[in-house]
């Protein structure tokens, strides 16, 4: 984060009640055409089976349709309810979108 944000690690650092935007100043700041954003987010099945790769594809686009979204590399993982109880993460099993770009 310090390496491609600085301006916006340096912000956090100081004051861990920064506003949104001067948050995306500051990103905008840094990486003007967004190429080091990565936003990677998971998801958990309510039933212990995956669900259709419809679903996620569908839950990515309502969340590139937020007037808020970020620009840059995402993905969208969906995991089955299931977690091993040894590491306390899902089995692998998943659906996923990735590279969506705005």
């Amino acid at each position: 984060m310090d390496t491609y944000y600085p301006n916006v690690y340096q912000a956090y650092l100081e004051n861990q009640e920064i506003s949104s935007d001067k948050i995306k100043e500051l990103f905008a700041k840094d990486d003007s055409l967004y190429e080091n954003t990565s936003i990677l987010m998971e998801f958990y099945s309510k039933e212990n089976k995956l669900p259709k790769q419809k679903m996620a594809d569908d839950l990515a686009k309502k969340f590139n349709k937020k007037k808020e979204s970020l620009v840059g590399y995402m993905q969208f993982t969906v995991y089955k309810n299931f977690i091993v109880n040894r590491v306390g993460l899902p089995d692998g099993e998943n659906i996923d979108v990735e590279e969506i770009i705005k």
